[in-house]
């Protein structure tokens, strides 16, 4: 008989324990729940009939970067394609170049992550884009492009 208990009283321990855990994990999701949202920074466009290079501001980011953009013009210009992030206050910063390409279908034309910076610090930034190219070369691209960064909204 006291065999028997000491199983009972096991096996209800273990099934307590258990789903106390269940609860405590289930708090702990619901406790941290957020939502990502990339967030509009700015918008403009940049002319390919000389070469650019465009201050867009200073901007407080999150801890992601893109910027999507829309191409037109030429099919294949010799350009080089710059997307900067300036640190305001700790001098800290973030790049991306695309150099131009031999393969005219590497570059979408429509392309809601042309530039993805990845993880970065969240801070205020002075954001860049340029593109350059050699007058005798150009034009280059006609850019519409648009810059996001990603916040967390917790809920």
């Amino acid at each position: 008989m006291h065999r028997l208990s000491r199983l009972a009283v096991g096996a209800l321990c273990a099934l307590a324990l258990t789903a106390l855990t269940g609860a405590a994990a289930g708090c702990a999701l619901v406790g941290n729940t957020s939502v990502q949202h990339w967030e509009p920074v700015a918008s403009g466009h940049i002319s390919g009939q000389r070469p650019t290079r465009l201050s867009l501001g200073t901007y407080r980011l999150g801890d992601r970067v893109r910027l999507a953009w829309v191409l037109s013009g030429p099919q294949n210009p010799p350009v080089t394609l710059t997307f900067r992030l300036e640190g305001v206050h700790r001098g800290n910063g973030y790049a991306d170049s695309i150099p131009p390409q031999k393969d005219p279908d590497v570059l979408e034309r429509r392309d809601e992550t042309g530039f993805n910076l990845g993880q970065v610090v969240p801070d205020e930034y002075r954001l860049y884009l340029s593109q350059r190219f050699r007058k005798a070369q150009g034009p280059g691209y006609d850019i519409k492009f648009t810059i996001y960064t990603l916040t967390s909204l917790r809920q």
